[in-house]
Parts: C-alpha cells; structure tokens; sequence
C-alpha cells in the first residue's frame, strides 16, 4: 500500500521477480553479506521495510523485527539486545534517537552502516549522527512503486542533503512545467523514473483477480514513472529532493522549496521542532 502522500493510499502490485532487485542494492550500495544482521525500524506494510526483508532474505542474512511501534526507547532496546550490523530506518526516527542521547551507547557506535529514507534527511540530523556515533547516514530514496531504491548514497560516494547518484538499474529524467526534459544541471524538475522493477500498477478494489493492473496515464506515462517528487541534479550527478511537486511555494515568481526553508531554520539553537510519536 502506497502511504497516501498524492491522495489516497492505492494498492500496489509487484510481481515476484522484483524481489531480486532488493538485494543487489543492499549488496552494491551497503557492501552487505549473508553474515550481516538487518534492523528496520518501519512496519512491513511499508514498501522501505518490506524491500529491506526481501533483501535480507534472499541474500541468507539475518533479520530482526521490532514487535512494537518504533519509539526511541523500544529501538535502543532492541539495538542493544540483538546488536545489528545495518540499520534503516527514517529521518524523524533518526532525530528523536539522538535527542534521547541513544546514538552515543556503545551499541549504536558497533552498528556498522545506518541507512535513511521515506524522507529527506536533513544534513543537519546526518551530521549529528556521525558525531555520536562514529558512523555515517547513508541517505536513499525509493517510493511503493519501486520497492527497491531510486537513488541512493555509499559508504564510499555520498554527498550530505542529496539522495545520492541513480542506482544501477534505474533511468531517471526531470521535467520542467511545460512537459520538456532538463538536461542541465542546477534546474529543478519533476521526477520521473524508468526501471524493470516498476510495478505492475495499482490494484482496484472491486477489480476481479483476472484484470490487469490499472495504470493511470498522470502516472505511468509508456515505461516512464512520474513519482511525484521535485528533484535537482547538482555538477557532480548527485540528485537533491526538493520536496512534493505540489508542495512547492511560489516566492516573487521563483520556485522555491518547503526543504530549504526548513535546513535554515534547523541551524537556529532556539528554533526546534516538535513532533508527536
């Protein structure tokens, strides 16, 4: 199920061989093996953590589930109880971690690679992360239409606020307000991608189980994929998001982005935001 952010969440539908694209990116961006021990944090129902358990399965690794919501005390346990070797999890997870000064344990500085999506990870909560624990955020992108990442950073190729490079696979192109492609960079543009493991489509509810996969035209243009999401390539081929298309604010006829906004008030000491859990 999609989680709802271009309207109500639709039915997605991957066929089986879309399981194998998860784990060549757990083994060409995080360098992982069967002898790793998988945590992610996020319910299965999510695309981000179902990807993550195909992965790890299919490659032989171990995996660890968490039984409870994913609060900053219950995870900590967790990390410190069954000691995982990866960790993926999300950004407001990431940032409630440190407030709690969990990341500064021993357990947290033994994990051996940490990955963010679901959102932007703010640079601000990476390198904050990197001071306590000793271990860098490799921050990711994907969507419930492609269970396996759009782009991603490495432990060897990473660039703080950007999502990284497109993963092997996958084809990306921007597309400016009148339908043109951008080539250029610095430019920011609507996100569409173009990959084998694209879904089938979405499932309707009252769709007997003989028809096909239903795959709106405002979405699923020929092989092509309109995520929804604005998106940046900077001189070094390291994409920035933006932001949602239709979250974009218009300032004295310049686009402008809620995520720039946002990075200038995380450097403020008295600004903070809250958030329920």
């Amino acid at each position: 199920m999609t989680s709802g952010t271009t309207g109500q969440p639709k039915t997605v539908e991957h066929r089986h061989d879309n399981v194998c694209a998860c784990t060549d990116y757990l083994v060409r961006s995080l360098a992982a093996t069967s002898a790793d021990r998988f945590f992610p944090t996020s319910r299965l129902n999510f695309a981000y953590a179902l990807g993550a358990m195909f992965g790890a399965l299919r490659l032989g690794a171990t995996l660890i589930l968490h039984e409870r919501w994913p609060a900053p005390p219950s995870v900590a346990a967790t990390v410190e109880l069954n000691r995982p070797s990866i960790v993926l999890s999300v950004p407001t997870l990431f940032q409630r971690l440190c407030e709690c000064s969990f990341p500064s344990k021993l357990a947290f500085r033994a994990v051996r690679c940490y990955v963010s999506a679901g959102e932007r990870l703010p640079p601000q909560i990476g390198a904050e992360w990197e001071k306590a624990t000793g271990r860098p955020i490799i921050d990711a992108m994907s969507c419930s239409e492609l269970v396996h990442k759009i782009f991603a950073n490495t432990l060897s190729a990473r660039r703080a606020g950007s999502s990284g490079h497109p993963v092997p696979g996958v084809e990306v192109r921007l597309i400016d307000q009148d339908g043109s492609e951008i080539t250029q960079s610095g430019r920011s543009g609507q996100l569409e991608v173009r990959a084998s493991f694209l879904c089938a489509g979405y499932r309707l509810a009252d769709a007997p189980p003989s028809a096909a996969a239903h795959r709106p035209t405002a979405r699923f243009r020929g092989e092509w994929f309109a995520t929804g999401d604005e998106y940046l390539r900077d001189e070094d081929g390291y994409y920035h998001h933006c932001g949602r298309s239709d979250d974009m604010l218009k300032v004295s006829g310049l686009w402008v982005s809620p995520c720039e906004i946002e990075d200038v008030l995380a450097g403020i000491p008295t600004v903070r935001e809250l958030r329920p859990f």
